[in-house]
């Protein structure tokens, strides 16, 4: 059995090379579905929902990736607009696979009955490109924040969506 997950993965990464790929993209830009589990700090756990947009560029090409993005969530009542600044390590495992990790900060204004209250967190995530084209692909990540509101809200959440490199 140990013989045949190597093997598996040894097929699915194949070698691992510092050369640019010929696809190579230094931007990246897309849109994403968003869903989150919420744990807050009173241990109540809800749903935010929604969506958002991002750009990306490869200012260290193979080894860091700056990421800014904005999101529109629907959260217990509310309106939340999350900012994050990512900083990603990607790895290019195959031409048309490139997972990566990274973090950074996150701000959160929440819009609540005309009332805006600010919110800070960090932000961790691991997900994928999936190119199906030289510069069209799909975007999957797996993010988990910790937000201070009130004390610490966890939050657990998957984005999807299209992405486009250039």
């Amino acid at each position: 059995m140990r013989q045949l997950v190597l093997l598996a993965l040894a097929l699915v990464s194949g070698p691992v090379s510092a050369a640019e790929p010929a696809h190579e993209n230094h931007f990246a830009t897309g849109l994403f579905g968003s869903a989150y589990l919420v744990v807050g700090s009173d241990k109540t756990i809800h749903g935010h929902y929604g969506g958002g947009v991002f750009f990306e560029a490869h200012v260290v090409p193979h080894y860091l990736a700056i990421e800014v993005g904005l999101q529109v969530l629907s959260a217990s009542g509310a309106l939340e607009l999350p900012f994050d600044v990512l900083f990603k390590v990607p790895f290019h495992v195959k031409p048309w696979c490139e997972p990566f990790v990274g973090l950074g900060p996150t701000f959160v204004p929440a819009i609540h009955g005309g009332v805006t209250s600010w919110h800070f967190g960090v932000a961790f995530v691991g997900g994928a490109y999936w190119w199906l084209h030289p510069h069209v692909g799909l975007l999957t990540t797996l993010s988990y924040n910790i937000i201070a509101n009130s004390g610490a809200q966890h939050e657990v959440g998957l984005q999807v969506g299209p992405v486009f490199g250039f």
